[in-house]
């Protein structure tokens, strides 16, 4: 087949993926699902063509311009997948962060309702055996404080059990920022039931002279997932403010929807601080390592994501306040909707014909 009768086979193909390039250029994200597939479809014909020209024909100008097609398209293609990159990148470098740090005293408030129930719960109980022996019975302290709460930790496998304590805490975040539409009443009170949990079971096991057994299955995952639960009931108690006090420059339905997605953002963030202490309980917190190094990696694990919140939070906070309000992460994710359209794959040149 000489070089004329094949640009006569295919012309119709190249004119087509060339009209899909321009619709993309003039108008990103406008084509439907229907004409994407199309446009993968054709970019990966093209390529064949491309190759068996270079192979068989060996036409410069043919080459040529089914090459500057290809590009155009490859541009495209991979250009949309470069910016969902963007766009995740964005969220764990100015989202997450910049959302944390805007939240710090709700942070404070959501710790003291937390630690400060713990604490007075674990000091009365350690300090009232009478109290404590009403609320578990002695019996039942000896079982919890000889096996059982030692036992809870390897009653499973790690992956059923991580998947189960994971689910167990992303489900507790999520109560926590629905309980900010009882205008944050619901959110203190599962702070201070939770707290008030830690606290009758360290001063159980004080009282029966497991207080290292207790903090050493406790610490290595709970220092990243209680810092997670804090942090999700401070999004609660944000929405919940916004309920009962909006401010004079904003309407409370306003209000309430800004707090929610500032409160989504931190939400889906601590999902993987959730997973990563899920993961600590089930695979460090039983493993038979000295409890010194145990207790080291659950240090390291919020020690980074402290970290990570104050390497990027800051300096995000700094930029939206010099720019008048103006939020890098909200105008990140417009610029993704002005830009979006259905994920693509990245395709890979189909064989030549």
């Amino acid at each position: 087949m000489d070089v004329d009768r094949y640009i006569a086979a295919h012309r119709a193909t190249w004119n087509r993926l060339d009209e899909l390039v321009g619709m993309a250029r003039v108008t990103p994200g406008r084509l439907s699902l229907t004409e994407t597939e199309e446009l993968l479809r054709l970019y990966q014909l093209t390529s064949a063509h491309l190759s068996h020209v270079r192979t068989h024909h060996r036409d410069r100008a043919l080459i040529g311009g089914l090459s500057s097609r290809v590009a155009a398209a490859r541009q495209v293609i991979y250009g949309r997948r470069g910016r969902a990159q963007r766009v995740v990148v964005s969220f764990f470098t100015v989202g997450f962060p910049l959302a944390v740090t805007r939240a710090w005293r709700a942070i404070a408030f959501s710790a003291l309702l937390f630690f400060g129930s713990a604490l007075a719960t674990g000091l009365w109980f350690n300090n009232s055996p009478q109290a404590l022996d009403v609320t578990v019975s002695p019996e039942q302290q000896e079982l919890i404080a000889g096996h059982e709460f030692e036992d809870y930790y390897s009653s499973q496998g790690a992956g059923v059990f991580a998947a189960q304590v994971q689910t167990n805490n992303i489900q507790v975040s999520l109560l926590a920022l629905a309980g900010g539409a009882t205008a944050g009443v619901l959110t203190a009170a599962v702070l201070v039931i939770n707290g008030f949990s830690i606290g009758v079971v360290g001063a159980l096991m004080h009282q029966n002279g497991a207080a290292g057994t207790f903090w050493g299955l406790i610490l290595p995952h709970g220092l990243l997932e209680i810092s997670a639960i804090v942090v999700a009931g401070a999004v609660g108690l944000k929405l919940g403010w916004a309920v009962i006090a909006p401010g004079e420059d904003r309407s409370r339905g306003d209000a309430v929807v800004e707090e929610a997605r500032h409160g989504v953002t931190i939400v889906v963030g601590l999902a993987l601080w959730f997973v990563v202490a899920g993961f600590i309980e089930a695979l460090v917190t039983p493993s038979g390592l000295p409890t010194a190094i145990r207790i080291g990696i659950g240090a390291l694990a919020l020690a980074a994501a402290i970290a990570h919140v104050l390497a990027f939070g800051p300096a995000a906070l700094a930029a939206s306040r010099a720019g008048a309000g103006t939020d890098p992460w909200e105008v990140e994710k417009a610029d993704l909707a002005r830009a979006g359209s259905p994920p693509v794959r990245h395709p890979q040149p189909a064989a030549g014909p």
